[in-house]
């Protein structure tokens, strides 16, 4: 059979006057569920959005607004789920949350995360894969690709675009 696949990503989202919940009815509302009120509630209570479920998601914060943006990803079940820099522009204790909620849902689909933030890839992944220039470059877990770099020291390449390189050395340091 083929995967179901969705996708939440860090976009700014037009900010319509709909209650969390709403988004969820309306989506389902597209969907065939045998019994859409007890889904919505499932993926309310996955994305750990109970609490807000009735405020308007343009009075949430950033936080909430990307957990509303899953619970809707999470809808269908997919089989795989596309994640793109889900913790950008959160405060820690959101970070801490979203990494969590993120792990928790990583047994029931597979979860694709799109990021450059090295800590985030350390709390939250089982299994990394570098991809650069469309070629991939690693494959391992996180202790795996950190033993194959002696001292946990990665070579960094950077292009300067004309920019003097005593410059470039000088701001890097």
């Amino acid at each position: 059979r083929a995967a179901h696949v969705a996708e939440e990503d860090q976009r700014p989202r037009p900010d319509p006057p709909l209650a969390a919940r709403q988004p969820h009815d309306i989506a389902a509302g597209a969907q065939t569920f045998g019994d859409r009120a007890s889904k919505i509630d499932e993926v309310i209570q996955k994305a750990r959005i109970e609490d807000v479920r009735h405020k308007q998601i343009g009075k949430l914060s950033k936080g909430y607004r990307q957990r509303v943006g899953l619970a809707q990803a999470l809808l269908n079940n997919p089989d795989v789920l596309i994640l793109d820099e889900p913790t950008a522009g959160l405060d820690p204790k959101q970070q801490f949350e979203t990494r969590d909620l993120i792990k928790g849902l990583a047994g029931e689909h597979t979860i694709i995360l799109s990021t450059h933030i090295l800590p985030e890839v350390q709390a939250t992944c089982s299994r990394v894969v570098i991809i650069s220039g469309g070629k991939l470059v690693a494959d391992g877990t996180p202790t795996e690709l950190r033993a194959r770099e002696p001292g946990g020291r990665y070579r960094v390449v950077v292009e300067s675009n004309g920019v003097p390189k005593d410059a470039i050395r000088d701001r890097l340091a």
